[in-house]
């Protein structure tokens, strides 16, 4: 028989047994990973929500600026009880990530931001600042909005190739809560 064939047979039986090794061990972690990967989540939107345990949390992946969002329902009523959004948005030099936690009456529970936002060469970190924001309707983003000196590109932006990050994200937001909520837009 020809080398190259038995070649090829070795190597083609070679990755059937690995293939179905593979799925075999997916097929039994599959279930581990996922339900980790749902406790890991809930321990990150715990800081907005401490008894999130309570509620039943869906996570719908989007695309663009907003890229998540997690609907806190009531586990009897289905009502939604709350909405965090994982945003993002053009900052000084790379991008502004945040999670913003939005309450049934359309209040600002609280922000955080995700990953190494700061602004560099000044030595500030964004999850250190307070724009204000907590406690207000976020529909009055623009006038409650607090712009601090020190990150002001970062903040509320500079000309038309800044946005302002951190503005921008509650900006976005606003624009799509209502309809989150079952409301209209």
């Amino acid at each position: 028989m020809n080398k190259g064939l038995i070649s090829g047979l070795v190597l083609l039986c070679f990755g059937v047994v690995c293939g179905l090794l593979l799925a075999t061990v997916n097929h039994f972690t599959a279930g581990i990973i996922h339900e980790n990967a749902i406790k890991e989540k809930r321990e990150m939107l715990r800081q907005f929500y401490p008894d999130i345990d309570s509620y039943d949390l869906d996570e719908i992946e989007l695309e663009g600026d907003i890229n998540s969002l997690y609907l806190l329902t009531d586990k009897t009523t289905h009502d939604v009880y709350a909405a965090i959004y994982g945003v993002s948005a053009i900052a000084y030099k790379g991008r502004v990530n945040m999670l913003i936690a939005i309450d049934a009456d359309f209040t600002v529970r609280d922000y955080a931001f995700v990953g190494n936002s700061g602004t560099e060469g000044l030595g500030l970190t964004l999850a250190d600042l307070d724009f204000g924001m907590t406690g207000v309707l976020i529909s009055d983003w623009a006038t409650e909005f607090d712009a601090l000196s020190g990150v002001t590109v970062t903040s509320i932006g500079y000309g038309p190739a800044y946005d302002g990050g951190v503005r921008r994200c509650f900006e976005l937001v606003a624009g799509r809560v209502a309809t989150d909520f079952g409301g209209g837009n």
